[in-house]
């Protein structure tokens, strides 16, 4: 499903009656906290909480009446909303109902088909020969235990620990390599487990 078809946008509208019973319960709440200079607590004119207060108040009606009746709009939808929605384009204006735009992403609407009675066919691994001996060698050797030789000289497929220095030839003036307690196995493809840079 495409991203596009999980992004929406709603305009949300809330009656002019709503709208003024939530400035009157929130001025009042104003006017019972409010310090007025000339006026106790709780005694200042209606009026005069409205004009002090008028952006505060105006805030806290936004903040509450929005965020449901977008909860309301989307049920009503049947949308799972996916995270918070974006609020814009606010307009609150004296004796007109309050309008704003909401943008959000849903969960998209999947139509998931029968399935339980669907048939696959099982593939059966093909095993050779082969793969069993290279099994069977790659076992051994992880299990293989090294045994300390000494009345031989050391021959191919032997595992020998080595001390050298040396250096590169083709360039005189590069820094000598030494190796300390190198393990190297020798053979067609020798090759070096433990070297040691000084």
């Amino acid at each position: 499903m495409e991203a596009i078809t999980c992004k929406k946008e709603l305009t949300i509208e809330i009656p002019i009656d709503v709208v003024q019973r939530e400035v009157d319960s929130v001025a009042g709440q104003f006017a019972k906290r409010a310090r007025i200079p000339g006026f106790r607590p709780g005694h200042a004119p209606t009026s005069l909480i409205r004009r002090q207060f008028r952006e505060d108040i105006r805030t806290e009606v936004a903040q509450t009446l929005i965020p449901r009746f977008f909860q309301t709009a989307v049920k009503d939808q049947k949308w799972e909303v996916v995270a918070q929605p974006q609020f814009d384009d606010l307009k609150f204006e004296d004796d007109q109902p309050l309008t704003c735009k909401a943008t959000f992403e849903i969960y998209p609407e999947i139509d998931l088909k029968p399935y339980k009675e669907l048939e696959v066919e099982e593939e059966q691994a093909a095993v050779t020969d082969a793969d069993v001996d290279k099994a069977v060698a790659d076992l051994q050797e992880t299990a293989a235990t090294t045994e300390v030789v000494a009345d031989r000289p050391a021959a191919d497929d032997d595992y020998v620990n080595v001390h050298y220095r040396g250096q590169d030839t083709s360039s005189p003036t590069s820094q000598p390599a030494e190796a300390k307690d190198a393990v190297i196995h020798l053979g067609r493809n020798t090759r070096c487990r433990r070297l040691q840079r000084t």
